[in-house]
């Protein structure tokens, strides 16, 4: 991950009571892998993400590539990514896998290309809720208070 590769070192059960949260968070840089879990914030996530962006390609010749989180078990609000996001199976602009929690009020404005892909996440048990690709016209307001609009762009978050 462009922040954090794994939360828990990939042993749910160790670490079972174990709930992280990542805020205000960007990637700027590339993140490749020839492994699986690779994403833009979190490679494999317990927990929270919200108001982060991804401003970089994400490539992996694995499998469970997204923006933000190549896979999580938890929620994902207010972020974004801008780039393109490359991988074998399981991909999405924001998540490739997200196990419990909703995506909400996020964008992507990336390419999405691999098997069992999503232009938001590529395979979800819960609930995409507000969320908009390059394809649907949305503002600021529409996407709720962490985002500001900027000139002759896409909204970006206030922190920015």
């Amino acid at each position: 991950g462009g922040i954090v590769g794994s939360s828990n070192g990939g042993d749910w059960e160790q670490f079972e009571n174990v709930f992280n949260t990542i805020i205000n968070c960007e990637n700027y840089v590339t993140v490749s892998s020839s492994g699986n879990y690779c994403g833009g914030i979190a490679g494999f996530f317990k927990g929270d993400i919200l108001n982060c962006c991804n401003k970089a390609e994400i490539q992996s010749s694995g499998n469970y590539v997204g923006g933000i989180s190549g896979s999580i078990a938890g929620r994902i609000q207010n972020c974004y990514n801008k780039c393109n996001i490359k991988g074998t199976n399981i991909i999405g602009g924001i998540s490739g896998d997200q196990t419990i929690g909703n995506t909400i009020n996020c964008y992507s404005l990336g390419e999405v290309s691999g098997t069992t892909g999503g232009s938001i996440v590529g395979w979800e048990y819960e609930k995409i809720v507000n969320c908009y690709t390059k394809a649907d016209t949305f503002t600021a307001a529409d996407l709720g208070d962490a985002f500001k609009d900027v000139n002759d762009g896409y909204p970006v978050l206030k922190w920015e």
